[in-house]
């Protein structure tokens, strides 16, 4: 079986988005006998070896092309860069499309073969995503991709012949916009390698606070940021607790950077690796109420054991047991940080025990490996 894996976003572990499309990867390697890409840059060269051939898509950087583009209708900026690839489908048995953004692709997979089976994972509805992201920081691009994003991913879905969801939310709601057929759906959540071993004994957080919190996401990304302001302005007062925060993300603006100094919280601008930060917290916060999809670091907290508090928003798509506590208010939110500080070290130990279980029957890549094998074989 040859597989061809197309998607607006290279594979990699810095993003949420990148680290789905490494997901998708590694679960058709253990599949398929190769495994094609067709799509953006890869930086590590790990991931792309991995790879049987590669269709490497450049950007348009001539403002004049960007704006031929968008008369296209289109909002990606390989459009031409695609155009001018000529790929052989009909030496696959699968094109497998990452997202629901490049409806340009499924049109000519589908008129340059009609034998080769389209599957594509929808990593987030699209029109309620870009919806929620231009609400939440307006912008020509983003209105250029919210105007045109329900209108893309219909043409996807109706190309599509399998279409693997992260969530059964997102299964309904594809329902309700585009009438998907149950049948034509699978649920296949977000998983992740488990961590590496900690090489780097080197202390980050100061482990002479009671509680060391830890708050990660692309901060650039409407919901993400309005959730951590949420956290400092209304949560972090009502805390009891003797505790330390930190927020690592993506391109914190200056005014945000303020906001956490003015808080005596610790913000990491754009850090290289994350894992440093996760085996020396003690509390995963997760504050978020908009966007789409399933939030890929609810799974990576999960994988180092870690408790987790979150709005029921930023727990889509998970099961929750006893390592964590859902709150969609602010008292409820630092009431949760409270009682975690006041367990026994041994119930904490339960706890990290408890996460740890579910990683890895639920979100590793064995049992992600595992849900492809089963897809394919049916």
């Amino acid at each position: 079986m040859k597989v061809l894996q197309i998607t607006p976003e290279a594979p990699g572990r810095m993003s949420g988005g990148q680290r789905v499309v490494l997901q998708s990867l590694l679960s058709l390697k253990g599949c398929a006998e190769s495994v094609d890409y067709a799509g953006p840059e890869i930086k590590d060269e790990w991931i792309k070896s991995q790879y049987d051939r590669i269709y490497e898509l450049a950007p348009a950087r001539n403002p004049i092309l960007v704006l031929a583009i968008l008369l296209h209708g289109q909002t990606n900026k390989r459009y031409y860069s695609w155009k001018k690839c000529r790929i052989p489908f009909h030496d696959y048995d699968y094109v497998f499309l990452e997202f629901t953004k490049m409806d340009f692709v499924v049109k000519d997979v589908r008129n340059g073969n009609s034998r080769v089976k389209i599957m594509t994972r929808i990593h987030n509805i699209e029109a309620d995503y870009s919806k929620a992201d231009y609400q939440a920081k307006r912008g020509i691009k983003r209105l250029a991709v919210k105007l045109l994003a329900e209108r893309q991913e219909k043409r996807v879905v109706r190309y599509s012949d399998k279409l693997l969801f992260l969530t059964k939310k997102d299964a309904r709601r594809c329902h309700e916009l585009y009438g998907v057929s149950k049948r034509r759906g699978m649920i296949i959540p977000v998983c992740i390698e488990k961590p590496e071993t900690r090489k780097n004994e080197t202390r980050i957080m100061d482990r002479n606070h009671g509680v060391n919190i830890l708050l990660t996401g692309s901060l650039w990304f409407g919901p993400n940021l309005e959730g951590m302001k949420w956290f400092l302005d209304r949560v972090l007062p009502l805390i009891h607790c003797d505790c330390r925060v930190v927020i690592a993300g993506s391109r914190p603006d200056r005014d945000f950077k303020t906001k956490c100094r003015t808080a005596g919280v610790q913000v990491i601008d754009s850090p290289k690796e994350i894992s440093s930060y996760f085996y020396e917290c003690d509390l995963f916060a997760i504050p978020i109420f908009d966007g789409a999809g399933m939030k890929v670091k609810f799974a990576e907290a999960l994988s180092y054991g870690k408790a987790i508090v979150t709005t029921s928003f930023g727990a889509a798509g998970y099961d929750t047991g006893e390592h964590v506590w859902i709150a969609d208010d602010e008292k409820s939110f630092a009431d949760a940080v409270d009682s975690y500080a006041g367990l026994s070290e041994k119930e904490k130990q339960k706890i990290s025990e408890a996460a740890e279980k579910e990683y890895h029957s639920k979100y590793s890549m064995e049992s992600s490996i595992a849900r492809y094998q089963k897809l394919f074989q049916k």
